[in-house]
């Protein structure tokens, strides 16, 4: 396809999507726009900064390199790191090993001998189970279903 027409394309694309947005109203899309920053979603999920930066790299990688250098981040970028990480709540909260020990019945040498033999069961990296000591939701939530 020759590149002026697929400008010729890209640009009747976004016309037509500005142009629906603005004849829908504009105030109803306001928030696709919006920023958060990223200080209230590490509070979302009561951990340190630190923690969470593991978190991103080990658990949504497409974000690890504007995760570092950005202050905030769009509402798709979050909606990503949700859709990895989970949301924290009574049923599914963020967890440290002990307390997914705990719940699996086990001991730590058991899970990190489960994770180290059985590595395509398990939604985390060996390199990541040992660099964490608390995990995000979703991945508690799968770990406890595989380990119990």
């Amino acid at each position: 396809m020759d590149t002026s027409l697929k400008y010729q394309i890209w640009v009747i694309a976004l016309v037509s999507i500005f142009l629906l947005v603005y004849l829908v109203g504009f105030k109803k899309y306001t928030w696709l726009f919006s920023k958060v920053n990223k200080g209230k979603l590490i509070a979302l999920y009561r951990v340190d900064g630190r923690t969470f930066k593991k978190w991103i790299k080990y658990f949504v990688p497409l974000l690890s390199d504007k995760f570092q250098t950005k202050q905030t981040l769009c509402i798709l970028e979050v909606l990503l790191i949700v859709q990895y990480l989970g949301i924290p709540n009574e049923d599914n909260p963020v967890l440290s090993k002990g307390m997914i020990v705990q719940k699996g019945e086990g001991t730590y040498r058991s899970l990190r001998e489960s994770i180290a033999l059985n590595n395509h069961l398990w939604p985390i990296e060996n390199e990541a189970f040992k660099k964490l000591s608390v995990f995000p939701p979703l991945v508690c939530q799968q770990l406890l279903e595989v380990y119990s």
